[in-house]
């Protein structure tokens, strides 16, 4: 998977960023799923579901990952062939982070 974003952030931010890009993107993402394996992931262990999600008018490969080096800290991913869809969850990374 060529195309990577991702943001390290307080744990208890992971669900509201999920809720942000989702309704942002329109990926229907996972969330409950994708914010349980944030807060379940091990002390310094990396953790990944696969998915696949609408964007562009089709279905895209989508790789979550969650890496916790701190209890309190998370480290989340996002792994995609796409070329637009990497920069366009960056892009709602960086809004979300200035507040939008």
């Amino acid at each position: 998977m060529a195309f990577t974003t991702g943001a390290e952030l307080d744990l208890d931010l992971a669900r509201p960023l999920l809720e942000y890009i989702d309704s942002r993107l329109k990926l229907r993402l996972p969330v409950d799923a994708m914010d349980r394996l944030a807060h379940d992931t091990p002390l310094d262990e990396e953790q990944s579901m696969d998915l696949i999600v609408p964007y562009g008018g089709k279905s895209v490969p989508l790789l979550y990952t969650v890496f916790k080096d701190d209890c309190d800290v998370v480290d989340i991913g996002f792994f995609t062939p796409d070329p637009s869809l990497g920069p366009a969850i960056g892009q709602q990374i960086d809004a979300f982070g200035d507040g939008d």
